[in-house]
């Protein structure tokens, strides 16, 4: 059998970083209209790092399905090397987050409009959710990142929002995907059984 330590440490992480981002989110949302993304600039830095180790962790994890870490090797690097960026350059990055984050954020829409498309398949009901948040993370990353003109004046609105949507997107993935099944075994011995 399979150790089940490795998914559920992913299915955790994934849940409490989609919740951290949920949450800066919420602060760009709703606080202090003075607030700038820069105040946050260490706690991103950090965040993307961590939550690019979980990832990781994820991707290697081998979950019963294979839906939701299926793209984390790759976006957990990129995440990680993004955020030892934000925390190494913090003013070129305090200049070009809503960039950054919006292509995050578009790129991992992307990928998990084919984990919900994969998830029908696969006959999870909410499948359509993950799709519907995924298409409405895609639509204001891309809103930030091909019209920042538009979107400068409330340019913290528009990150507070991208945020929370990606923070929700997480939570329904990791939910809705991950299952976690103690007595599940090896892919070798499932191998061959076929």
């Amino acid at each position: 059998m399979r150790s089940t330590k490795p998914m559920l440490a992913a299915k955790i992480g994934y849940i409490i970083m989609s919740a951290v981002c949920a949450f800066f989110g919420t602060a760009l949302v709703i606080g202090n209209k003075n607030l700038i993304l820069s105040d946050f600039g260490t706690l991103i830095g950090i965040s993307m790092i961590v939550f690019g180790a979980i990832k990781l962790v994820g991707y290697f994890s081998k979950d019963l399905f294979r839906l939701a870490f299926q793209h984390d090797m790759a976006s957990g690097l990129l995440m990680a090397i993004i955020g030892v960026f934000v925390l190494f350059k913090p003013d070129d990055a305090a200049n070009n987050i809503h960039l950054i984050l919006a292509v995050l954020a578009t790129a991992d829409g992307l990928l998990k409009i084919q984990i919900a498309i994969d998830s029908k398949k696969f006959g999870i009901n909410l499948w359509w959710l993950i799709f519907a948040v995924a298409i409405l993370c895609c639509c204001v990353g891309l809103g930030l990142l091909f019209r920042p003109g538009e979107f400068l004046r409330l340019m913290t609105l528009f990150v507070g929002i991208l945020l929370m949507t990606e923070g929700v997107l997480n939570l329904l993935v990791v939910i809705f995907t991950v299952k976690i099944i103690k007595h599940q075994k090896p892919d070798e011995i499932e191998a061959n059984e076929d």
